[in-house]
C-alpha cells in the first residue's frame, strides 16, 4: 500500500475499505525482514535467504538477519565496501 494512504488525508478511504487502524506503513525492506524472521522463528526449514540488490544494499536488513543468525546471500552494487570482519 502506498505510504500516502497512511496520511490523515486518506483516513476516510482507509475506513471505507476496512483497513484496521493498527496497520501501519512498512517499506518493502521492513516487510521482507518481518517475513523472514517470522519464518525462522516458526521453524520453517531453510538454509539461507537470497536476495537482489534492492535488499542486498540495505544494511539495516542485513543487520536484522545477522541478529537472528540467519544466513543470507545478497546481491550488492559493485562499488560496495565489504569487510571480512566487523570493523
Amino acid at each position: 500500500m502506498p505510504e500516502a494512504w497512511f496520511s490523515e488525508k486518506f483516513a476516510q478511504a482507509r475506513q471505507k475499505v476496512g483497513l484496521p487502524e493498527q496497520v501501519v506503513f512498512q517499506t518493502k525492506i521492513q516487510i521482507a525482514a518481518e517475513l523472514i524472521k517470522n519464518a525462522h522463528r516458526q521453524g520453517v526449514p531453510f538454509e539461507a535467504v537470497d536476495f537482489d540488490t534492492l535488499y542486498g544494499r540495505n544494511s539495516w536488513l542485513r543487520d536484522e538477519l545477522d541478529k537472528e543468525q540467519i544466513e543470507y546471500y545478497g546481491d550488492v552494487p559493485s562499488n560496495s565496501t565489504v569487510f571480512l570482519e566487523r570493523p
